[in-house]
């Protein structure tokens, strides 16, 4: 890694230095004053990259919502389909009820039938 002129007086006046503190705020100040350079330079590019990254956050928040919304469509779809298919089966047990009930008056007027005969 290679330090420029600047890094290195800071560097041996950090080690030199009584006053550790007052090294280290020159260092930060001349790195703010570096990050604030760079970002200006950035400019409307930085601002544009913040954006972005604010709509991904709100896309990303959309794609969860969208997948707690198709768990519960899915769970629902289940709960259907089981309904769907205890109505079939109690459907079918009806149909077999009013056939027993059509085969039972059948019986019971061939009953009438032979009983009347019978008198």
């Amino acid at each position: 890694m290679r330090f420029s002129t600047e890094n290195e007086s800071l560097l041996k006046s950090f080690f030199t230095s009584k006053d550790k503190e007052k090294v280290v705020a020159i260092a930060n100040k001349r790195l703010e004053a570096k990050t604030n350079k760079l970002l200006e330079a950035m400019g409307s590019e930085y601002s544009t990259l913040v954006d972005a990254c604010d709509i991904l956050d709100i896309l990303w928040d959309k794609v969860n919502d969208l997948k707690i919304i198709n768990t519960e469509v899915s769970r629902l779809a289940s709960s259907l389909l089981i309904s769907v298919n205890e109505n079939k089966r109690q459907e079918k047990e009806l149909a077999q009820c009013h056939d027993r009930i059509s085969v039972v008056q059948g019986e019971l007027l061939n009953l009438e039938k032979v009983s009347r005969t019978e008198r």
